[in-house]
């Protein structure tokens, strides 16, 4: 057991140094090192491989180099082993284990990764958490329902939860030396062209780290391949006992198909051969491990809004296109505009309240893509992924605006940045500027 902990703990040896490699900067990290010295468990949930263990390496390097925490008081554990998940699970030998691989009677740190795989990992840290020990720790999992259940419920109060998602298309950017930060509508002239083609990339390929990082569109499509094969591998299969993968695997391909447009579960269960009952548990599954999401219809009435048939979106648009092999340019898809819109979709839920985002669709099929209610008011947002040559209000909103108060509209364009205040104003902005729509529109409360 000691050879494999050193080997995961590898700050422990003398005159180790972290990794000075260019890093892909996540906009998370803030407030995880700020968490660092609050006492209630971190839990940080994500999709597999989204950089979960990357961003606790980060953590552990600034605790350790930055805040003088001695290398022996900082622990990691990746219960993908199952030694670890044996010695987590019985309290007493794990704290004979910190004790005696500590440095001094002093605070520790203990991050694990991968907690899903521990039985009742809910209850086991409630249980290490009301023993009041020096002891803070820091875990990771893969979004399962066992862990949102579990985790959720057994520690109320004594957790803070943190969601990883795949990188934006502004981390992106940064990563690859360009700042969206730093752009105006005056600056759009001049570099709308040179974001267009970063943004195509990342449409094509989407924001899982191991992703950015490759440099060959063959190595990107590979790797998108190792993500999703281990994703079924670990996830679906060893830890969450599906027996149909292949039906399981057509259900999802049927869903990357049809992404972006109203979910028709009789279509999925005919094409994908497998029974409603089934397609409706995938789906459950893929929903609690962040592979897609539901959104809503918008109704005055929360209730019965729940009951009309949603619009189904994938997390990355990259795992979107590998699912069923679609990688050509977009200037060869018919499909341009769904993966816009999915993207759109990523962003917004992530930024803004999960739960007051919807879209908006009328008998006499008039629709808004999303729809973000605050209070009395709702903010309609359009996506248009096109060359518009003109700030032209879509004629949609205005069967929004006939129903419910409006104060203002956002459509997301293809490169147009401007606004018509022309009765209720109208934003037009890139929709690759989505990652960073709370930073340039106020979103508050007085809509």
């Amino acid at each position: 057991m000691e050879e494999l902990f050193e080997a995961q703990n590898p700050w422990r040896t003398h005159n180790y140094r972290f990794s000075l490699e260019k890093k892909i900067p996540r906009r998370i990290l803030p407030e995880l090192l700020a968490h660092l010295e609050k006492p209630e468990i971190g839990v940080i949930l994500g999709p597999r491989q989204v950089g979960k263990t990357f961003i606790m390496q980060r953590l552990i390097c600034e605790l350790v180099e930055n805040r003088g925490v001695t290398p022996k008081q900082v622990f990691y554990f990746n219960m993908d082993a199952v030694l670890f998940r044996e010695l987590v699970a019985d309290i007493p030998k794990f704290l004979r284990f910190l004790e005696n691989m500590s440095a001094a009677k002093s605070s520790v740190y203990v991050f694990i990764d991968e907690i899903q795989r521990v039985n009742d990992s809910g209850l086991l840290l409630k249980q290490y958490y009301e023993l009041k020990r020096p002891i803070k720790f820091i875990v990771s999992g893969s979004s399962s329902l066992e862990i949102k259940s579990q985790v959720k419920e057994s520690l109320i109060g004594r957790k803070k939860l943190f969601q990883l998602f795949p990188s934006s298309f502004d981390e992106y950017c940064a990563f690859h030396g360009h700042s969206l930060e730093e752009l105006t509508p005056g600056r759009l002239e001049f570099a709308g062209d040179r974001f267009l083609e970063l943004f195509e990339d990342y449409l094509l390929y989407g924001g899982y780290p191991k992703v950015i990082i490759a440099t060959e569109a063959a190595a990107k499509r590979e790797a998108l391949q190792e993500i999703y094969s281990s994703y079924v591998e670990k996830d679906i299969s060893e830890f969450l006992k599906v027996e149909d993968v292949a039906g399981f695997n057509r259900v999802v391909q049927q869903m990357a198909v049809t992404a972006g447009n109203l979910l028709n579960l009789n279509e999925i269960t005919k094409v994908a051969r497998v029974s409603r009952h089934y397609v409706e548990t995938y789906l459950q599954m893929l929903r609690d491990t962040y592979v897609v999401d539901l959104l809503y219809p918008y109704s005055a009435n929360i209730g019965k809004a729940l009951v009309k048939t949603p619009k189904l979106y994938f997390w990355d648009t990259g795992l979107r296109n590998a699912v069923f092999g679609q990688f050509q340019p977009l200037r060869l898809r018919t499909d341009v505009g769904a993966l816009a819109e999915t993207y759109a979709f990523a962003q917004l839920a992530q930024q803004l309240d999960r739960h007051r985002l919807w879209f908006w669709r009328t008998k006499s099929q008039s629709e808004v893509d999303f729809l973000y209610q605050q209070l009395d008011r709702v903010l309609p947002i359009e996506v248009k992924f096109q060359d518009l040559s003109g700030a032209t209000r879509p004629k949609a909103f205005f069967s929004v605006q006939s129903e419910v108060p409006v104060k203002q509209t956002i459509v997301l364009t293809k490169r147009l940045w401007e606004e018509n205040a022309e009765g209720i104003p109208t934003l037009f902005l890139p929709v690759w500027l989505a990652s960073r729509l709370t930073k340039l529109v106020d979103l508050g409360e007085n809509l």
